[in-house]
C-alpha cells in the first residue's frame, strides 16, 4: 500500500511540475503556427507579411495598440519597439471556399513579430505576436499561434490565440 501511495504522489508532483509554467504546449497547434478559415463562398489568396521586430517576446506595444503596424505606432510606444524589422518575409497561401488550412511552422523562431494579412480584395488585418523558446531543449515555441478568418462579406481578421 505504501508503494502505491509513493507512486501516486510522485505522479502528482510530476504533473504539477510540468504544468507550473506560464503556458503549456499544445500538441494540436504549436506556438508560431497558423490556422486559416475561409468562411466565404469564394476562394481566397492570403498574402502574409511577417516583420520580426525584436529577439525578445515581450517587446510588444501596449495591448490597445496590438493591431497597429510598427510604422503607425503612437509616439509613446516607439521606445518599446524597434523602428526597423530585424527580419522580414512574405508568404502566399491559397484556401478554397469553405475550406481551412493549418501550417504548424509559420513562425519558427522566438521573438516579437508584427504579422499582416491581405486578401486579393485589398482587405487587410494585422496583429503583434510574442513567442518564446520552451519545451524539451527549448526547441519548441510557446505563447500563441495565429488564426485568420475570411468572412462571408470578404473581410479578413487576424488574431493571436494564447496556448493553454
Amino acid at each position: 500500500m505504501a508503494m502505491k501511495r509513493r507512486f501516486v504522489i510522485a505522479g502528482i508532483t510530476s504533473c504539477l511540475g510540468l504544468s507550473s509554467g506560464c503556458v503549456a504546449l499544445s500538441s494540436s497547434m504549436p506556438g508560431g503556427g497558423l490556422v486559416i478559415r475561409n468562411n466565404d463562398d469564394t476562394s481566397h489568396t492570403f498574402f502574409f507579411t511577417v516583420l520580426k521586430m525584436s529577439e525578445e517576446n515581450d517587446d510588444l506595444p501596449h495591448s490597445k495598440y496590438r493591431d497597429i503596424h510598427p510604422d503607425e505606432q503612437p509616439p509613446d510606444q516607439l521606445g518599446q519597439i524597434n523602428k526597423q524589422p530585424l527580419d522580414e518575409w512574405e508568404q502566399t497561401l491559397d484556401v478554397g471556399a469553405g475550406d481551412s488550412l493549418q501550417k504548424k511552422e509559420f513562425i519558427t523562431e522566438p521573438g516579437a513579430y508584427f504579422v499582416e494579412v491581405s486578401l486579393e480584395n485589398s482587405n487587410t488585418s494585422g496583429t503583434w505576436i510574442g513567442l518564446y523558446a520552451a519545451g524539451r531543449n527549448r526547441q519548441e515555441l510557446a505563447e500563441s499561434y495565429l488564426t485568420v478568418t475570411a468572412k462571408e462579406d470578404g473581410a479578413v481578421r487576424l488574431s493571436p490565440v494564447t496556448l493553454d
